[in-house]
């Protein structure tokens, strides 16, 4: 008998002790610091630098530098006096030549890939979905495209100012613009499943927006709406300033605050956001904030956590576990290590 009790109390204690490993170590809820990779004054003032998949890449306006996490150099790209605007993606660099309107897509390394022209002017590149999408601005209207191969495909335009796009597929987007008159201003959302429709929101300018399959959700600087089937359902929400959709959920940042709403715009918590964030956005499934020098991430879970990165940087962008800050002629860079 005190053999076989002995033996329950046993896997008692070893079930007790499974249990709270694995509440203390759950998966994803691991708290995280930024510790530094390594440090870099350069000769020219830095015009635009960020993570670029496993690699840091730096761009001064004539180099293209490429450097591995522990900052060793693997390649320089000498572009000088050709006047290029660069944009970096997750794993492709892109040179936008204003003098032909000349685009080429560069892969991690540095190398090209394509090049492509346009009819107007680049404002700004951007990755979502796996696909690379191009906003450009003509004489007097906007247009998107999309980058397909080697080839451009116009997917939207508009006499307007494109503000926001989420695009699924060429016929599978939505655009929000900003359309001013002497009537006033309003936001015109536009919503295309294979056939396109509109709905405008006067007196209101969208701050972002994410299209799933059934639903487009709109945040403005008052509101958050969302619209099914030419229905509109909407909260008011002062100041407003950040918008993220993933895995079903609605995370607006607003004041401070971010607010996690379900499907049908229900708020289910709040969770206090210490800094003002510059940039509020999804990083690999997870959810983050950047200010300057500053980084939070797997924000709304326990393993919530906030690091000021030393003195004021121009700006701090993350990729993964990689953390890029730069100011005037430095470099700082920061992996997200397990605490």
């Amino acid at each position: 008998m005190k053999k076989k009790r002995r033996k329950r109390l046993l896997v008692l204690v070893l079930a007790l002790g499974l249990g709270l490993s694995l509440y203390f170590f759950k998966p994803g809820t691991s708290k995280k610091i930024a510790k530094l990779q390594f440090h870099k004054e350069v000769k020219e003032d830095i015009v635009n630098a960020g993570p670029l998949g496993q690699n840091v890449v730096l761009w001064d306006g004539d180099f293209l530098s490429i450097y591995d996490q522990e900052g060793q150099r693997k390649a320089r790209v000498d572009r000088s006096r050709e006047n290029l605007k660069l944009f970096i993606g997750q794993d492709q660099v892109y040179f936008y030549r204003p003098g032909d309107q000349n685009l080429e897509i560069l892969d991690k390394n540095g190398r090209n890939e394509v090049d492509l022209t346009l009819e107007e002017g680049i404002f700004q590149v951007q990755e979502e979905e796996g696909q690379t999408l191009v906003h450009c601005k003509g004489e007097n209207y906007e247009t998107l495209y999309l980058v397909q191969g080697k080839d451009l495909v116009q997917i939207f335009k508009t006499d307007n100012f494109i503000l926001h796009f989420h695009v699924l597929g060429p016929e599978d987007f939505a655009v929000s613009e900003l359309s001013t008159s002497a009537a006033g201003y309003k936001t015109r959302l536009y919503i295309k499943n294979q056939k396109m429709e509109s709905m405008d929101f006067p007196n209101q300018v969208s701050i972002g927006l994410f299209k799933d399959k059934d639903r487009v959700y709109l945040a403005t600087e008052q509101k958050l709406i969302a619209v099914k089937d030419g229905e509109s359902q909407e909260v008011d929400i002062p100041l407003a300033s950040g918008l993220v959709y993933k895995k079903g959920k609605i995370y607006l940042l607003h004041s401070g605050i971010i607010s996690s709403y379900n499907k049908k715009l229900e708020e289910e918590k709040q969770d206090i956001l210490s800094m003002n964030a510059e940039d509020f956005f999804d990083n690999e499934g997870a959810l983050y904030a950047t200010a300057g020098g500053e980084v939070a991430g797997n924000l709304t879970t326990k393993g919530a956590f906030y690091q000021a990165l030393g003195k004021e940087m121009d700006k701090t962008k993350v990729q993964g576990d990689l953390v890029v800050s730069y100011q005037n002629r430095q470099i700082w860079v920061h992996k997200l290590v397990k605490e």
